[in-house]
């Protein structure tokens, strides 16, 4: 009986070091592509930040000035083109 567990015990013990190994493998690729998908994602939040820390810039430029009616500076900020 021993005859036959030793060598079932020893196929078990090394089929489970191979898939684990291989479980490992996968979890750590996993991981790192979560951990990929949110560093793009941080980087997409910040650009959005930049951007609106351009437009309240502009914002500020536009109530700051009191040479040019707001009417028209908004009229010049919605074609495009920042006088």
């Amino acid at each position: 009986m021993a005859e036959i567990i030793v060598p079932i015990a020893g196929m078990i013990f090394v089929l489970s070091v191979i898939f684990g190994r291989r479980m490992l493998a996968s979890l750590d690729s996993y991981f790192k592509s979560k951990q990929l998908a949110n560093s793009d994602e941080l980087m997409d939040r910040l650009d959005q930040l930049d951007d609106l820390e351009e437009r309240m810039r502009v914002v500020e430029t536009v109530i700051a000035e009191e040479n040019i009616p707001l009417k028209k500076k908004f009229a010049d900020l919605e074609r495009g083109s920042p006088s």
